[in-house]
């Protein structure tokens, strides 16, 4: 006689009956069919499939709860990273700002003639408009980032919750047919067979379901080379208005003076002994993450 083999089918129907809210990984479905043993009378089948169903759902509700904890504590320290990196970017723009505006100082000290105190006023107006390009770019590139990464893992999160609850009912009507074909004196051997071959349909549906959601990670790969492209060509434009605004000022203050008082040396380059780098890091990119 013949007996479903315990282990086998439960490890099948717990790793995803009563699961809509896992991940993918949660659900680690067998890639073989539930195997039988001829070792009970045909009436232990039907036995086993309505006493251990309700353990089932309650081993599945635990494993429920432990996994959406951990999907709950994941998000948090995705969201407390990225606070993080905010905060440090808001920190390193407000350094950056005050090493610019004493270099400004610094220059406007040395300049003497209404010209040239003219060159050094402009200067500082072109480069500052340039700082505020570079970080207007880099949070715009920073933002369609980031929403595109939050959108990558509500879809992924919205496509597994479905694929995981189709599963379930798939499962959970198979049961309830067994069940039913039970109590009406069905040949316990056929409802065990029919058992089999919807779970495995359903089994196959999922992992085929799978396989596509996967294919959203590629949209990560997508949104993150866009981003260092932006980040990229920011950074390319800053360092051109930069050199230009040195060159007008070179321009400016290079013309022959009025009088013969010597010109004092102003130098728009911000290399100075004491001045910070002509191109501090005004706006940082973020490291793109997923999940």
């Amino acid at each position: 006689m013949t007996k479903i083999n315990s282990k086998t089918f439960r490890a099948l129907i717990i790793v995803v009956l009563f699961a809509p809210s896992l991940t993918l990984g949660a659900f680690n479905i067998p890639s073989s069919s539930p195997r039988f043993s001829p070792k009970f009378d045909k009436q232990t089948i039907c036995t086993n499939i309505v006493s251990r169903t309700e353990k089932w759902e309650i081993n599945m509700q635990e494993r429920v709860n432990k996994l959406n904890q951990i999907r709950t504590e994941r998000q948090n320290r995705f969201d407390d990273r990225k606070e993080n990196r905010d905060e440090r970017n808001a920190n390193r723009k407000q350094e950056n700002d005050k090493r610019w505006e004493e270099y400004f100082a610094k220059m406007e000290a040395k300049a003497q003639t209404d010209a040239q105190k003219q060159a050094v006023l402009n200067f500082k107006k072109a480069v500052l408009a340039a700082i505020q390009a570079k970080r207007t770019a880099i949070e715009t590139a920073n933002g369609i980032f980031k929403a595109t990464v939050q959108q990558v893992i509500n879809e992924r999160k919205s496509s597994v919750d479905t694929l995981a609850a189709q599963f379930r009912t798939e499962v959970q009507a198979a049961i309830q047919k067994a069940k039913n074909d039970c109590s009406t004196g069905s040949d316990p051997v056929q409802v065990r067979e029919t058992l089999r071959v919807t779970i495995k349909a359903a089994r196959d549906k999922f992992q085929s379901g799978r396989q596509e959601i996967e294919k959203i990670q590629g949209k990560l790969e997508v949104a993150r080379n866009a981003h260092q492209t932006a980040v990229k060509n920011a950074q390319t434009s800053f360092k051109t208005a930069l050199e230009t605004a040195k060159n007008i000022f070179k321009a400016a203050i290079g013309a022959p003076s009025p009088t013969p008082t010597p010109t004092p040396t102003i130098s728009p380059t911000p290399t100075p002994a004491a001045s910070p780098s002509p191109s501090p890091s005004v706006s940082p990119s973020p490291s793109p993450t997923t999940t």
